[in-house]
């Protein structure tokens, strides 16, 4: 409460969970950015290093989602899969930014330039895998004035 300057009289955790259907997803992404720059934006003279990596997450099945639904195969029941790509900061050891794809049209060098594209941190060293590697990203990386 007292880091973003909110009063103790605010919503209860109760009557958050009573009204959570009501709550849009821009909501909790302007809550997490608001959260991280309170808490990256602390100067620091040390170099950032900032790891970047994807992983599929499962969720609950829903054959109208065309991005994610797989139909399943040889007795496998359908499922959906989404592609989450992540981008940590070692430093102050908190995700400072991630991006969800749907699985079946997930491409992570856009994911990282993305998420590169919209950091103000600046003079970074970003390691990654094999997977986000192109002459793209590294030009990205460039241009925020980072290493990889």
């Amino acid at each position: 409460i007292d880091m973003f300057d909110s009063s103790p009289e605010m919503t209860s955790a109760s009557a958050f969970v009573q009204q959570r259907s009501k709550i849009k997803p821009d909501a909790f992404k302007t809550i997490f950015e608001s959260f991280t720059s309170k808490i990256t934006t602390k100067k620091s003279d040390t170099l950032r290093i900032l790891a970047v990596d994807g992983s599929d997450v499962q969720i609950a099945t829903n054959p109208g989602d065309s991005t994610s639904y797989h139909p399943g195969s040889n007795g496998q029941k359908p499922y959906n899969l989404l592609h989450l790509n992540a981008l940590y900061d070692l430093e102050h050891h908190i995700y400072t930014d991630a991006v969800i794809q749907g699985h079946l049209n997930w491409n992570e060098h856009s994911a990282l330039q993305e998420m590169v594209d919209k950091s103000d941190i600046s003079k970074a060293l970003v390691v990654a895998d094999r997977g986000y590697e192109s002459y793209n990203n590294m030009a990205h990386i460039q241009e925020k004035d980072g290493i990889f």
